[in-house]
C-alpha cells in the first residue's frame, strides 16, 4: 500500500487476480466515470526507478518492460471486449512508457494479438542534455546510451515491439521551473530525426500556458515542425524576427541566440544530485565534462560552463536593453517586454545558482571574507527571486513554484 500520488510501489504484476480488477476498473472509468471523455489514456506504473515487485513470480515475468507489457495487454484486451459487447462506444487508445525502468524494449514475444492499432510507447529521455542534439555521437555522457535504448524500440534486430512511437521530451522539465529556456537548434534537428526514425506523435512535459514571453518561440516553432518535418528552420526563424519584432529584428534575434546559448547548460546543471554536491565540503561539485566552472572545451561531451553562461547572458541584456531603447511600434514593445520579464527571471535564477557556487568553493577554502561577500550577493538574488511569483505559476504542478526562490529549489542549501 505504498502509493502516494505518482510515487509509491508497483502492486504485484504477476497478480492476476489484481491485474484483472485493474483493467476492468481502468474501462468502466472510460466508459462512465472521471474518464468519459478521454480518447487518448496514459497508462503509467509509478513514477521512480526500483519500485517493481521482487517476488518470485514476478521476476519469472522477465524485464521491468516485459512485465509492463503483461499488464498492458490486460486493459487493452478488456477495451477490446467493452466495444466488442457495446458498453464502450468509441475508439480509445492507450499510449504506455519507456522511462527509468522500462526504458529498454521487451525481452519477450508479445501476445499474437496483441492490440498495435490502439496502443503506443512514448519514448521519455529524462536523462538527456540540451547541449547537443539528440542523434550528436559527441555526447557520450547523457544522449548515447539513451539514444541506444530509443534506436532498440525502433529499429533493433529481432525487436518484440513493433508498434507506434510517441516522444515525451523535456523542454520544461520540473528542474527548470519554466526559465527562459530556447530550442532552436535541437527541435530544428531533432523533430526530422524522431521522425526519420519512425515517431510519429510528440508532446513535451509541462508546456507554459501562459504569459510565456521567450517561450513563445519555442511553441511556434514547435508547432510548424511538427506539422511538416521538413519545414526550413533556418528560413522560419528568419519569417519569425523580420514579422514579431519589425522594427528591432537584428538585435532581438541577437539577444535570442545569446539567451539560448546562455541557458542550454541548465539542464545539465541542475539534474540530479546538484545540491548535495554544493552542500558537500568535500568532492567534485562538477563532475562531468559537460558542465564545469572554468570554460573548458573537451573533445566529446562539450557544453557551456558556468562562466561562459555569464557572458552571454550578459550579452543578451545588451541586446534586449538596445531592443527596447531602439523599439518604435507599439505592439512589438509588449511583446519585447514580456520577454524582458521572463528573461530577468532567468538572470536572476543564473546569478542565485552562480553566487551559490562560489559561497561553497570559498567556504570549501576557509576563505571566511570571501565567502561571506558571495553570500551578500546571493542574498539579493534570492530575495528577488522571492518577488517573482506570476512567471512560476504558468505550467503544471510539478513544474510551478509559489515563487522564484522556491522555484531554485535550493532553499535548503541557501538556508
Amino acid at each position: 500500500d505504498n502509493i502516494k500520488d505518482d510515487f509509491g510501489d508497483n502492486y504485484c504484476t504477476s497478480n492476476a487476480d489484481a491485474t484483472k480488477e485493474l483493467a476492468k476498473n481502468v474501462v468502466e472509468n472510460l466508459i462512465g466515470g472521471s474518464w468519459k471523455n478521454v480518447d487518448i489514456l496514459n497508462f503509467w506504473l509509478m513514477d521512480d526507478l526500483n519500485r517493481f515487485c521482487e517476488c518470485e513470480n514476478c521476476k519469472k515475468q522477465g524485464s521491468f518492460t516485459d512485465r509492463l507489457f503483461v499488464v498492458v495487454d490486460a486493459v487493452l484486451d478488456e477495451l477490446v471486449k467493452a466495444r466488442r459487447d457495446g458498453r464502450l462506444k468509441r475508439e480509445v487508445e492507450i499510449s504506455s512508457l519507456a522511462y527509468l525502468d522500462t526504458l529498454e524494449p521487451p525481452t519477450r514475444a508479445l501476445p499474437a494479438d496483441f492490440d498495435y492499432r490502439h496502443f503506443s510507447i512514448t519514448f521519455f529521455p529524462i536523462n538527456r542534455c540540451y547541449n547537443h542534439t539528440f542523434a550528436d555521437p559527441s555526447c557520450t555522457e547523457f544522449n548515447a546510451p539513451l539514444r541506444r535504448n530509443y534506436e532498440a524500440w525502433v529499429s533493433g534486430t529481432g525487436r518484440r515491439y513493433t508498434g507506434t512511437m510517441f516522444i515525451g521530451e523535456y523542454y520544461n522539465i520540473s528542474y527548470l521551473r519554466s526559465l527562459p529556456m530556447l530550442y532552436t537548434r535541437t527541435m530544428a534537428a531533432d523533430i526530422p530525426w524522431y521522425y526519420q526514425t519512425g515517431t510519429r506523435h510528440f508532446h513535451y512535459m509541462h508546456t507554459p500556458a501562459s504569459q510565456w514571453g521567450t517561450w513563445t518561440l519555442n511553441q511556434y516553432l514547435l508547432a510548424r515542425l511538427l506539422w511538416n518535418v521538413s519545414t526550413d528552420a533556418d528560413a522560419l526563424l528568419g519569417e519569425y524576427f523580420s514579422r514579431y519584432y519589425p522594427t528591432t529584428s537584428d538585435v532581438t534575434r541577437s539577444f535570442y541566440a545569446n539567451l539560448e546559448k546562455g541557458m542550454e547548460s541548465f539542464k545539465a546543471f541542475r539534474y540530479w544530485g546538484w545540491k548535495d554536491r554544493v552542500k558537500s565540503d568535500s568532492g567534485n561539485i562538477f563532475p562531468t565534462k559537460h558542465f564545469r566552472y572554468d570554460r573548458y572545451q573537451p573533445l566529446t561531451d562539450d557544453g557551456v560552463d558556468l562562466v561562459e553562461m555569464k557572458e552571454y547572458l550578459a550579452h543578451a541584456r545588451t541586446d534586449i536593453d538596445a531592443a527596447l531603447l531602439g523599439c518604435s511600434d507599439d505592439t512589438e514593445k509588449a511583446r519585447l517586454l514580456e520577454d524582458e520579464r521572463r528573461f530577468a527571471y532567468g538572470e536572476a535564477m543564473y546569478y542565485f545558482h552562480y553566487h551559490l557556487v562560489r559561497t561553497a568553493l570559498f567556504h570549501r577554502a576557509h576563505d571566511v571574507d570571501r565567502a561571506r561577500r558571495e553570500f551578500a550577493d546571493l542574498e539579493r538574488y534570492a530575495q528577488e527571486l522571492l518577488g517573482v511569483t506570476d512567471l512560476v505559476n504558468v505550467s503544471s504542478s510539478h513544474a510551478n513554484s509559489k515563487n522564484g526562490l522556491e522555484a531554485t529549489q535550493a532553499v535548503d542549501v541557501y538556508t
